[in-house]
């Protein structure tokens, strides 16, 4: 199981053991295959296996994770 998978595990662990809780979730993750700057996220890009950024988007939407910071940042 590799970082992302483990991630994206542990973040349903939270989510699912904390029903109705508020769960604030930081960091740069840098996926800059994934275009946030739309309704629906989609993969624009070949920076990391589609494996990878599929996983992401499909653990953020079954969560109702929300990106915030939708612009790249120094």
């Amino acid at each position: 199981m590799g970082y992302q998978d483990k991630l994206c595990s542990h973040l349903e662990d939270t989510v699912h053991s904390s029903p109705g809780a508020t769960i604030w979730f930081a960091g740069d993750l840098n996926f800059p295959d994934i275009d946030s700057s739309v309704v629906i996220e989609s993969i624009t890009g070949h920076h990391y296996p589609k494996y990878i950024n599929e996983l992401m988007l499909n653990t953020a939407c079954d969560l109702g994770l929300e990106q915030i910071v939708c612009f790249g940042t120094p």
